[in-house]
């Protein structure tokens, strides 16, 4: 009996680690359970505020610009199509940099080829240049090509018959130029012309309907011309024919639907002009018409497809002016529109495909970058990207992809070299 209760106790004492074993793993098997809910739990937070958050904010942050209204949309569905409008209206119309000039230069001119490239002439940086370089859009490459045979600033460039004239300038505020020379694209060269009768700088030049060349005032070698003179490109001579009533320099002279040259404004001996003047190619007479409402010098003046007049800028001599006006061809009258949103000298017009207005750069301080778009329909000007570079002094061409061509001028008295695109 002994033994046997023995045995029975050894047996007891034998199953004791079986289930304390048994115990640990229901222990484990409940800390596994627990651990899996805890990762299943940090998953989902994971999912929710990880993943999910990143679209939600990515949103928010590219509609900052957009009106609070539009920020306020919290599904990415509802924003994604406020991004897409926002991309599309950005790369309406800006500006880009384009290949920079050989040369720095201000108060130089540029001519838009009948191959499309553009020929930009002369100009100053330190000295006057007689270096002449072309710009192809293709490529958007300068190439320089010949010379032209005299230096010069402050001249004349037009196309006429295929072929370039540039005429008068100067080398200097003191030295006036009367010569002449034409340049041929097919050979790249320049051959000197018959010289214009009276020498001549901060001249303009138009083109009449008969293909000759109207050329009007300026500043001689001894002050203010109301001269005027006639460029015939079939015998490549210059006629004196009537001259303006009034002696002005700084001026725009603007060719009307009925053939008539308008001229307009300009510096007039110590006083800035705001007079007017018809020049009727059948005639070959001047007549003093209604005056503008500003007197303005330096201003721009554009040819608008309704065959009214865009007058804008310019300064009375005392400061540079935000006004515009219109003259109307059909009264002969001029009546105020919208006001720029900058004042502005010696800036650029340039009439766009679709019949606005661009306005750009200024000798104004502060403004040099600045361009803005006059509307005729509405008579509002609207600002608009501002150029990379400021500029005044600078010229600007109507591409034939119906870009603008920006080129030179001068910010704080330095030259440039930059160019750049406006595309609409």
């Amino acid at each position: 009996m002994h033994n046997n209760q023995v045995h029975s106790e050894g047996v007891t004492e034998n199953n004791e680690p079986q289930k304390w074993w048994h115990r640990r793993w229901v222990v484990i098997a409940g800390i596994s359970f627990i651990f899996l809910i805890i990762i299943a739990v940090i998953l989902s937070l994971l999912l929710k505020f990880v993943i999910l958050v990143p679209k939600g904010s990515e949103t928010i942050n590219t509609t900052d610009a957009l009106p609070s209204s539009t920020t306020t949309e919290a599904t990415p569905i509802s924003t994604r199509p406020l991004l897409t409008t926002t991309t599309t209206t950005n790369r309406q119309s800006g500006w880009l940099n384009t290949g920079s000039m050989n040369y720095a230069r201000r108060q130089h001119k540029a001519s838009v080829l009948a191959s499309g490239k553009v020929l930009v002439t002369g100009g100053y940086d330190g000295p006057p240049l007689e270096s002449a370089e072309l710009y192809d859009p293709s490529t958007e490459i300068w190439t320089v090509t010949n010379s032209m045979n005299y230096a010069r600033r402050d001249h004349i460039s037009v196309l006429i018959n295929g072929k370039v004239l540039v005429a008068g300038g100067g080398c200097d505020m003191n030295t006036r130029f009367d010569s002449a020379e034409l340049y041929d694209p097919a050979t790249e060269t320049w051959t000197v012309i018959d010289s214009m009768k009276h020498a001549r700088a901060f001249h303009t030049a138009s083109i009449l309907t008969d293909e000759k060349v109207l050329v009007i005032g300026g500043v001689g070698s001894s002050g203010l011309l109301n001269i005027v003179e006639l460029y015939d490109p079939s015998t490549e001579t210059w006629a004196v024919i009537d001259s303006m009533k009034h002696a002005r320099g700084y001026h725009t002279s603007s060719i009307l639907k009925n053939g008539k040259v308008l001229v307009t404004g300009g510096l007039g001996g110590k006083i800035a002009l705001n007079s007017v003047e018809l020049y009727d190619p059948l005639t070959e007479t001047w007549t003093t018409i209604d005056s503008m409402n500003h007197a303005r010098t330096s201003h721009t003046a554009s040819l608008l497809k309704n065959g009214k007049v865009l007058v804008t800028g310019g300064s009375n001599l005392s400061h540079d002016l935000n006004s515009a006006e219109l003259y109307n061809p059909l009264t002969e009258t001029w009546t105020t529109t919208g006001s720029m949103n900058n004042a502005r000298a010696s800036h650029t017009a340039s009439l766009l495909t679709d019949g606005k207005v661009l306005v750009t750069g200024s000798n104004t301080a502060g403004f040099h970058m600045s361009a803005e778009l006059y509307d005729p329909s509405t008579e509002i000007w609207t600002v608009t990207d501002s150029m990379n570079h400021g500029r005044g002094h600078h010229t600007a061409s109507i591409l034939k992809n119906g870009k603008v061509l920006v080129t030179g001028g001068a910010q704080d008295n330095k030259a440039s070299n930059t160019a750049e695109l406006y595309y609409d």
